[in-house]
């Protein structure tokens, strides 16, 4: 919505790049004529990366000559945001003013942007399988087979077979039965449903000699469609013996596709994320007043190592919090007045409610209060973890809250079974804890990435 007349309107949108310090033209709508509250049909696509600060500029032009460049159009005003206010915004649509350089206290005008995540339902779905074996063949002289199954996806630019999934072993049996298991139908067939998939059967052997029992061809669409029994062939005995029919059967007894939602359809569903960030103020981080400390405040203004992580990885998580108030927590500091060593206390030193709203506040606390507490030690994450679980636990269900816990540290932790205990405790609530560290993966990262397959109690 634009004050006052235009001629023909068009509205051009541009992205940052911060690696040349510019603006890059990613799109433009189509001309609306005469209209001083164009609804523009244009689509500009633009690939989405969560994990990026994606700054968007958007410019409107009165356009006088339809095939003349922008330079010789009138520039009736610009907006910047970053591409994750507006997925983060109410239904994915965000309203920002209208501004002219030349002019800044001009009123322009408003510009209403929408966003919505294009994607295709069949590459993010999921399926679940449950296989069966029928009559295999016997391929153990002194036994029964050891048959395992494997799933291959064929790459349609060079005709190859890609190995997607592989079953259990499962002993002595010619009529195996493996565990269900689920592939996402973007591994499994890159979405395609009419995408060959190639089933081969093995026997398996102890000295790595696995013999091939026989192998299927069918697409995931002929499988929706009933075809759950596939003969398995065996080339060289199809080959060669006369009456061959087959190497036994595989059984498709369960076959269940269902939608994968993504984040941002949660999130458009009316999903609302908060964010709660917890800073480590324990002395290994040395003394604010040294220059070799992670927490020196540089007097020329440059950001510590936390102000950094704060900056890079809140502004980023910020954009998907409505409420813009986050809850933030300190530990491994000593707090006046008792000047006792707390792993979990407010950092804006409010006793009655930790959030800070706004990320420049959260770095203003921050900056506050090392001037008012001390570092000390242990680094307990345990502490802070089960406060912010009792802030999900807390929340009605109905209210669709999910929230993210970041963790700013410098090194190891020392409650780590506390902390081990405390993150199962949790695993059934919405919430994820994101660390951010400025040191080298230490015993607990290692043990997050690989205590598989799931966590479990100490």
């Amino acid at each position: 919505m634009m004050q006052g007349s235009a001629g023909m309107v068009e509205a051009p949108s541009r992205e940052f790049n911060p690696a040349t310090g510019g603006w890059r033209e990613v799109g433009r709508t189509e001309w609306q004529k005469n209209q001083s509250n164009p609804n523009f049909a244009q689509v500009v696509p633009l690939d989405y990366w969560f994990e990026k600060a994606q700054k968007l500029r958007f410019d409107v032009y009165d356009v006088d000559k339809p095939h003349g460049s922008l330079s010789r159009q009138d520039n009736l005003g610009e907006a910047v945001i970053n591409l994750g206010d507006i997925l983060g915004s109410p239904g994915g649509v965000a309203t920002r003013d209208l501004k002219n350089p030349d002019h800044p206290a001009r009123r322009i005008g408003d510009i209403i942007v929408a966003a919505e995540e294009v994607n295709s339902e069949a590459a993010n779905s999921i399926v679940t399988f449950r296989f069966t074996g029928s009559h295999l063949d016997k391929k153990d002289l002194f036994g029964k087979s050891d048959p395992w199954l494997e799933i291959h996806r064929n790459n349609i630019e060079n005709g190859q077979w890609t190995l997607i999934h592989k079953t259990e072993v499962i002993k002595k049996t010619l009529d195996p039965a493996w565990c269900p298991f689920e592939l996402d139908c973007s591994k499994l067939c890159q979405g395609d449903f009419n995408r060959q998939l190639l089933f081969k059967v093995y026997d398996w052997d102890a000295d790595g000699s696995h013999d091939l029992i026989g192998l299927a061809n069918a697409t995931l669409n002929e499988l929706l469609q009933g075809k759950r029994q596939l003969p398995l062939i065996e080339p060289d005995k199809q080959r060669k013996k006369k009456g061959y029919t087959n190497s036994g059967v595989l059984n498709i007894v369960q076959l269940d596709l269902r939608k994968n939602h993504s984040f941002l359809e949660y999130v458009a569903g009316g999903c609302q994320l908060r964010l709660a960030i917890a800073i480590d103020f324990t002395a290994s981080n040395g003394d604010p007043t040294s220059a070799r400390s992670l927490h020196y405040r540089d007097p020329s203004g440059q950001p510590n190592e936390y102000m950094k992580a704060i900056m890079a990885v809140g502004e980023i998580l910020a954009s998907y919090d409505q409420t813009s108030r986050f809850p933030t927590y300190g530990f491994g500091a000593k707090i006046p007045p008792t000047a006792t060593t707390s792993h979990c206390f407010h950092v804006n030193m409010d006793p009655t409610n930790p959030e800070c709203v706004g990320i420049s506040n959260v770095i203003g606390a921050y900056t506050h209060s090392l001037s008012h507490v001390k570092l000390s030690g242990p680094t307990n994450f345990s502490p802070i973890i089960k406060q912010v679980a009792e802030l999900a636990r807390q929340t009605p269900p109905q209210q669709q809250v999910y929230w993210t816990l970041l963790m700013i540290t410098d090194g190891a932790i020392s409650d780590m079974d506390t902390t081990m205990a405390e993150i199962v405790n949790a695993s059934d609530l919405p919430i994820s804890l994101s660390l951010s560290a400025a040191f080298p993966p230490t015993t607990f990262l290692l043990r997050l990435a690989c205590d598989s397959p799931h966590l479990n109690n100490p």
